[in-house]
Protein backbone atom coordinates (compact mmCIF):
# COMPACT_ATOMS: atom_id res chain seq x y z
CA UNK A 1 0.00 0.00 0.00
CA UNK A 2 1.22 3.35 -1.25
CA UNK A 3 2.35 5.77 2.21
CA UNK A 4 -0.89 8.07 2.29
CA UNK A 5 0.30 12.12 0.69
CA UNK A 6 -1.23 14.36 3.45
CA UNK A 7 0.57 17.28 2.30
CA UNK A 8 -0.94 17.89 -0.63
CA UNK A 9 -4.91 18.39 0.64
CA UNK A 10 -3.00 20.10 3.78
CA UNK A 11 -2.15 22.62 1.22
CA UNK A 12 -5.19 22.86 -0.79
CA UNK A 13 -7.20 23.87 2.48
CA UNK A 14 -4.55 26.24 3.49
CA UNK A 15 -4.65 28.21 0.14
CA UNK A 16 -8.18 28.20 0.13
CA UNK A 17 -8.80 29.02 3.87
CA UNK A 18 -6.26 32.01 4.16
CA UNK A 19 -5.86 32.94 0.30
CA UNK A 20 -2.07 32.40 1.49
CA UNK A 21 0.56 32.68 -1.71
CA UNK A 22 2.41 29.13 -2.63
CA UNK A 23 5.55 30.22 -1.34
CA UNK A 24 3.82 31.20 2.27
CA UNK A 25 2.33 27.82 2.94
CA UNK A 26 5.36 26.14 1.90
CA UNK A 27 7.36 28.21 4.30
CA UNK A 28 4.79 27.80 6.99
CA UNK A 29 6.59 26.47 9.76
CA UNK A 30 4.09 24.92 12.80
CA UNK A 31 5.90 27.52 15.59
CA UNK A 32 3.66 30.15 12.79
CA UNK A 33 0.75 28.35 13.51
CA UNK A 34 -0.96 29.44 17.38
CA UNK A 35 -3.10 26.91 18.37
CA UNK A 36 -4.22 28.25 21.17
CA UNK A 37 -4.98 31.77 19.44
CA UNK A 38 -6.62 30.59 16.48
CA UNK A 39 -3.77 32.68 14.32
CA UNK A 40 -1.39 32.06 11.32
CA UNK A 41 1.28 34.03 10.93
CA UNK A 42 2.76 33.78 7.38
CA UNK A 43 5.39 36.24 7.72
CA UNK A 44 8.85 33.98 8.57
CA UNK A 45 10.27 35.58 12.08
CA UNK A 46 13.93 37.29 10.91
CA UNK A 47 13.12 38.43 7.17
CA UNK A 48 12.53 41.55 5.48
CA UNK A 49 8.89 42.56 5.11
CA UNK A 50 8.83 42.80 0.94
CA UNK A 51 5.66 44.35 -1.17
CA UNK A 52 4.61 40.70 -1.14
CA UNK A 53 2.62 41.23 2.46
CA UNK A 54 2.38 38.34 4.56
CA UNK A 55 -1.20 38.37 6.28
CA UNK A 56 -2.03 37.03 10.27
CA UNK A 57 -5.50 35.51 9.88
CA UNK A 58 -7.59 34.15 12.23
CA UNK A 59 -7.56 30.21 11.60
CA UNK A 60 -11.66 29.05 10.56
CA UNK A 61 -12.54 26.31 12.78
CA UNK A 62 -12.95 23.75 10.00
CA UNK A 63 -9.19 24.76 8.93
CA UNK A 64 -8.12 24.13 12.68
CA UNK A 65 -9.55 20.86 12.59
CA UNK A 66 -7.00 19.30 10.19
CA UNK A 67 -4.08 21.15 10.76
CA UNK A 68 -4.22 19.48 14.43
CA UNK A 69 -4.80 16.60 12.78
CA UNK A 70 -1.37 17.54 10.42
CA UNK A 71 0.01 18.41 13.59
CA UNK A 72 -0.40 15.12 15.52
CA UNK A 73 0.71 13.26 12.03
CA UNK A 74 3.92 15.62 11.80
CA UNK A 75 6.34 13.09 13.63
CA UNK A 76 8.22 16.40 14.95
CA UNK A 77 8.79 17.58 11.48
CA UNK A 78 8.99 22.03 11.73
CA UNK A 79 7.18 22.68 8.43
CA UNK A 80 3.50 22.39 7.91
CA UNK A 81 3.78 21.09 4.43
CA UNK A 82 5.69 17.95 4.84
CA UNK A 83 5.89 14.56 2.71
CA UNK A 84 8.05 12.33 4.86
CA UNK A 85 9.26 14.22 7.59
CA UNK A 86 10.48 17.13 4.87
CA UNK A 87 9.98 19.93 3.76
CA UNK A 88 8.08 20.41 0.30
CA UNK A 89 9.94 22.31 -1.85
CA UNK A 90 7.34 22.65 -4.85
CA UNK A 91 3.70 21.07 -4.93
CA UNK A 92 3.62 22.22 -8.89
CA UNK A 93 4.03 18.47 -9.73
CA UNK A 94 1.13 16.96 -7.43
CA UNK A 95 -1.31 19.59 -7.29
CA UNK A 96 -1.09 19.21 -11.26
CA UNK A 97 -1.36 14.95 -10.89
CA UNK A 98 -4.23 16.04 -9.18
CA UNK A 99 -6.07 18.47 -11.41
CA UNK A 100 -5.64 16.00 -14.25
CA UNK A 101 -7.35 13.14 -11.91
CA UNK A 102 -9.90 15.61 -11.76
CA UNK A 103 -10.11 16.42 -14.77
CA UNK A 104 -9.63 20.07 -14.77
CA UNK A 105 -7.62 22.01 -16.48
CA UNK A 106 -6.23 26.10 -16.05
CA UNK A 107 -5.72 25.74 -12.53
CA UNK A 108 -2.63 26.21 -10.46
CA UNK A 109 -1.62 26.73 -6.43
CA UNK A 110 -2.38 30.50 -7.21
CA UNK A 111 -5.71 29.77 -8.20
CA UNK A 112 -6.63 28.75 -4.64
CA UNK A 113 -5.45 32.26 -3.54
CA UNK A 114 -7.89 33.73 -6.42
CA UNK A 115 -11.20 31.23 -4.60
CA UNK A 116 -10.12 32.79 -1.21
CA UNK A 117 -10.34 36.03 -2.34
CA UNK A 118 -13.43 36.15 -4.51
CA UNK A 119 -15.43 33.61 -2.15
CA UNK A 120 -14.55 36.50 1.11
CA UNK A 121 -15.79 39.29 -1.45
CA UNK A 122 -18.91 37.19 -2.93
CA UNK A 123 -19.81 37.01 1.02
CA UNK A 124 -19.96 40.42 1.39
CA UNK A 125 -17.06 40.71 3.73
CA UNK A 126 -16.12 44.50 3.32
CA UNK A 127 -12.76 45.10 1.36
CA UNK A 128 -10.78 46.28 4.25
CA UNK A 129 -11.19 43.22 5.74
CA UNK A 130 -10.80 40.74 2.74
CA UNK A 131 -7.42 43.11 2.58
CA UNK A 132 -6.17 42.47 5.76
CA UNK A 133 -6.87 38.89 5.60
CA UNK A 134 -4.90 37.65 2.58
CA UNK A 135 -2.53 40.59 2.94
CA UNK A 136 -2.98 42.61 -0.43
CA UNK A 137 -3.91 46.00 -0.77
CA UNK A 138 -7.72 47.07 -0.27
CA UNK A 139 -7.22 48.85 -3.86
CA UNK A 140 -6.29 45.65 -5.49
CA UNK A 141 -9.04 43.81 -4.06
CA UNK A 142 -11.72 46.57 -5.12
CA UNK A 143 -9.27 46.60 -8.70
CA UNK A 144 -9.35 42.90 -9.30
CA UNK A 145 -11.90 41.16 -7.04
CA UNK A 146 -14.66 43.54 -6.35
CA UNK A 147 -16.41 42.96 -9.50
CA UNK A 148 -18.35 39.89 -7.16
CA UNK A 149 -19.67 41.57 -4.63
CA UNK A 150 -23.25 41.05 -4.66
CA UNK A 151 -23.69 44.61 -4.60
CA UNK A 152 -21.44 45.42 -7.45
CA UNK A 153 -22.67 48.65 -8.56
CA UNK A 154 -26.09 48.64 -7.10
CA UNK A 155 -26.44 52.28 -6.13
CA UNK A 156 -25.42 53.35 -9.59
CA UNK A 157 -28.43 51.44 -10.75
CA UNK A 158 -30.53 52.45 -8.31
CA UNK A 159 -29.62 56.03 -8.86
CA UNK A 160 -30.32 55.52 -12.42
CA UNK A 161 -33.95 54.48 -11.76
Amino acid sequence: MPEARFHLPLYILIGLYTGARKEAILSLQWSQVDMNHAVIDFHVPGTTRTKKRRARPPIPETLMTFLRLAKRRSNGSGTVIAYKGKAVGDIKKSFAAACRSAGISDVTPHTLRHTAITWLVQAAVSLWEVSGYVGVSPEIIARVYGHHAPDYMENARKAME
